[in-house]
């Protein structure tokens, strides 16, 4: 698919946990090349909202899509998020938030992020995720970069420029988050499992995985389909748990195509 797609309404995209709004430079402007204008903003108490006070939780930052919608003259919209923000968003949806965004696409998000026991392939052990809840408490700048590193573990080949690229976008200027948003959100994400909510959304859906993400399971990512009623799956090959940065192109060419029609 190429040239322009007309998708007049804008895209608003969620980052993920300990990321910015910077994440997304390298898609927005791919999807501009497709006519889909795209908006991204970071939460409280990360990028240039860092030293915004708490509480720092799902549900705030969930509202925070209202706002930022209203901010940008967005009566309708399409939302998106990656990992964290795929999760914030589908919080949003599942739980009804006005205004009703036209559709919604995950990147690398999971409904559960930590397995139950004998859920092999569906989520983090809880055990990996405590080391991470102490790293972060001793060190959140140092915990965070471990973190960050596990993107690439995937076994995606990645060139060097590339990758260095990819990292000045993960770890920008303004880094690290707040502290207490970093271990505020992680707590809650832990503990979080919408596969369980009865909740249940109609609108379009499109689910986008690395095939190779180590960080949200195929199993976990596959949780969805008990959510949303009109869901389309797009796994990236060989991709991690960053396929809009690792695999730029292909992704907009997918998020395009799945836009077009709903316009």
């Amino acid at each position: 698919m190429s040239g322009l797609s007309n998708v007049p309404s804008p895209l608003i995209f969620l980052h993920g946990w300990g990321q910015t709004r910077r994440a997304f430079d390298p898609l927005i402007a791919a999807l501009n090349e497709h006519g889909v204008r795209s908006f991204a903003f970071d939460f409280p108490g990360h990028g240039d909202a860092r030293d915004e006070p708490g509480p720092f939780s799902l549900d705030r930052y969930a509202n925070c899509v209202v706002e930022f919608a209203k901010s940008v003259g967005a009566t309708r919209f399409h939302l998106a998020g990656w990992s964290m923000g795929g999760t914030i968003a589908a919080i949003h949806c599942l739980r009804q938030k006005e205004p009703r965004p036209l559709s919604l696409t995950l990147i690398a998000s999971t409904p559960r992020f930590v397995a139950l026991e004998n859920s092999i392939g569906v989520g983090q052990p809880p055990v990996a995720v405590k080391k991470m809840e102490r790293m972060i408490a001793a060190n959140h700048d140092v915990g965070l970069r471990e973190f960050i590193g596990r993107f690439f573990e995937s076994g995606e080949i990645i060139r060097d420029d590339m990758k260095s690229k990819i990292e000045r976008l993960l770890i920008p200027e303004n880094f690290p988050p707040n502290k207490e948003a970093l271990l505020s959100t992680l707590k809650e994400i832990a503990e979080l499992d919408l596969s369980v909510s009865g909740l249940k959304w109609d609108g379009p859906v499109l689910n986008i995985q690395g095939t190779a993400d180590k960080i949200t399971l195929k199993g976990g990512q596959r949780l969805w389909r008990g959510l949303f009623e009109n869901i389309t799956e797009a796994p990236v090959e060989s991709a991690g748990h960053a396929p809009h940065l690792t695999q730029t192109a292909g992704v907009a060419e997918i998020i395009a195509g799945f836009l077009r029609p709903l316009e």
